[in-house]
Protein backbone atom coordinates (compact mmCIF):
# COMPACT_ATOMS: atom_id res chain seq x y z
CA UNK A 1 0.00 0.00 0.00
CA UNK A 2 2.74 2.74 0.67
CA UNK A 3 5.31 0.73 -1.87
CA UNK A 4 5.42 4.08 -3.62
CA UNK A 5 7.06 6.15 -1.00
CA UNK A 6 10.36 3.98 -1.47
CA UNK A 7 10.81 6.13 -4.69
CA UNK A 8 10.06 9.61 -3.31
CA UNK A 9 13.04 12.18 -3.62
CA UNK A 10 11.32 13.53 -0.78
CA UNK A 11 10.14 12.76 2.21
CA UNK A 12 7.82 16.16 4.08
CA UNK A 13 9.87 16.02 7.28
CA UNK A 14 13.31 15.17 5.18
CA UNK A 15 13.93 18.61 3.27
CA UNK A 16 15.65 18.69 0.52
CA UNK A 17 17.33 15.64 -0.94
CA UNK A 18 20.99 15.41 -2.59
CA UNK A 19 21.68 13.50 -5.32
CA UNK A 20 23.44 10.52 -5.58
CA UNK A 21 20.30 9.32 -3.97
CA UNK A 22 19.08 5.33 -2.97
CA UNK A 23 15.95 4.24 -4.42
CA UNK A 24 14.25 1.40 -4.00
CA UNK A 25 11.10 -0.26 -5.76
CA UNK A 26 8.94 -3.49 -4.79
CA UNK A 27 5.48 -5.01 -6.59
CA UNK A 28 4.28 -8.44 -7.49
CA UNK A 29 4.54 -10.73 -10.51
CA UNK A 30 2.48 -13.04 -11.60
CA UNK A 31 3.80 -16.62 -12.39
CA UNK A 32 4.13 -16.07 -16.28
CA UNK A 33 6.81 -12.97 -15.14
CA UNK A 34 10.26 -15.41 -15.12
CA UNK A 35 12.51 -12.03 -15.04
CA UNK A 36 11.82 -7.98 -13.90
CA UNK A 37 13.94 -5.00 -14.65
CA UNK A 38 13.58 -1.79 -13.11
CA UNK A 39 14.88 1.73 -14.73
CA UNK A 40 14.93 5.13 -12.72
CA UNK A 41 16.60 7.93 -14.26
CA UNK A 42 19.96 6.33 -16.04
CA UNK A 43 20.23 3.40 -13.89
CA UNK A 44 18.34 0.13 -14.69
CA UNK A 45 18.55 -2.83 -12.52
CA UNK A 46 17.63 -6.87 -12.90
CA UNK A 47 14.94 -7.13 -9.87
CA UNK A 48 15.50 -9.70 -7.50
CA UNK A 49 12.22 -12.64 -7.81
CA UNK A 50 11.20 -14.30 -4.93
CA UNK A 51 7.40 -16.13 -4.50
CA UNK A 52 5.24 -14.13 -6.66
CA UNK A 53 6.97 -10.57 -5.53
CA UNK A 54 9.86 -8.68 -6.75
CA UNK A 55 12.33 -5.63 -5.57
CA UNK A 56 14.78 -3.57 -7.20
CA UNK A 57 17.26 -0.96 -5.65
CA UNK A 58 19.90 1.35 -7.61
CA UNK A 59 21.37 4.87 -6.99
CA UNK A 60 20.13 7.82 -9.07
CA UNK A 61 22.77 10.59 -9.93
CA UNK A 62 20.31 12.62 -11.86
CA UNK A 63 16.92 14.45 -11.11
CA UNK A 64 13.86 12.43 -12.18
CA UNK A 65 10.29 13.66 -12.69
CA UNK A 66 8.80 9.91 -13.30
CA UNK A 67 8.47 6.73 -10.91
CA UNK A 68 10.77 3.82 -12.26
CA UNK A 69 10.30 2.12 -15.37
CA UNK A 70 8.95 -1.62 -14.51
CA UNK A 71 9.12 -4.48 -17.35
CA UNK A 72 8.66 -8.07 -17.11
CA UNK A 73 9.68 -11.07 -19.13
CA UNK A 74 8.65 -14.50 -19.74
CA UNK A 75 11.13 -17.34 -19.31
CA UNK A 76 11.40 -16.90 -23.34
CA UNK A 77 12.89 -13.35 -22.45
CA UNK A 78 9.84 -11.85 -24.49
CA UNK A 79 8.77 -8.62 -22.76
CA UNK A 80 5.26 -9.22 -21.28
CA UNK A 81 4.57 -5.82 -19.25
CA UNK A 82 5.60 -2.28 -19.15
CA UNK A 83 4.55 0.19 -16.65
CA UNK A 84 4.84 2.52 -19.34
CA UNK A 85 1.96 1.49 -20.95
CA UNK A 86 -0.11 -0.11 -17.55
CA UNK A 87 -3.12 2.71 -17.25
CA UNK A 88 -3.29 1.75 -13.48
CA UNK A 89 0.50 2.85 -12.66
CA UNK A 90 0.90 5.96 -10.84
CA UNK A 91 4.08 7.23 -13.35
CA UNK A 92 4.43 10.39 -11.95
CA UNK A 93 5.89 11.56 -8.94
CA UNK A 94 3.90 13.32 -6.15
Amino acid sequence: MNGGKLYLQRLSSEGPWKLPYRWGTVGTVDARVARVTATYGNDTVEAALDHGRFAATGVLTRTVTKAPRIKGYDAQGKEIYDSDHDKTYDKLIP
